[in-house]
Formats: structure tokens, sequence, C-alpha cells
């Protein structure tokens, strides 16, 4: 094999000796936090229910299950005016 074909084959982190160590989804902590809410009384996105939701399911521990009771508990909360 010459060397255009194994530079076509073999890829640049292995030829340079380094490699890149990816975190998995399970090394990676996030601090307890509040998702944002507006501050005009409208209805919270989608997005914002969404971060509070998946916020409160794993301060419970990351239970098993559809997750549709954190799902309407933040949009509960979030829909509150302050």
């Amino acid at each position: 094999m010459n060397n255009q074909a194994t530079a076509l084959t073999t890829p640049a982190a292995t030829e340079s000796g380094t490699k890149t160590k990816r975190k998995a989804a399970s090394d990676v902590s996030i601090p307890p936090q509040k998702a944002n809410t507006p501050s005009d009384g409208k209805v919270p996105t989608d997005e914002a229910i969404r971060l509070d939701a998946y916020l409160k399911w794993v301060a419970a521990g990351k239970p098993a299950g559809d997750g549709i009771g954190f799902w309407l508990d933040a949009e509960q909360e979030l829909s509150k005016v302050p």
C-alpha cells in the first residue's frame, strides 16, 4: 500500500498519536438551577418547560417512566404569574 492510500484510510488523530476522550452523558454533572421564565406573564416556552422538567427529573434521581408528571409540574410552576 502506498502513502497516498494510507493517508486516505488512516484517521489523522491516529497518525499524530493523539486521541480525544469524550465524556459519557452520565459523566456530565448539571448543577441545580431554575429554568428561565418570561417575566411579562406570557406562557413559558416548551424549551423552558423541558429544562425545568429535566432538572426536576434529575433531582428526583432519574426515575424510570415517561416523565409526564415532571413536565406537568414544570408547566404549572412556570405558568404562575409572579
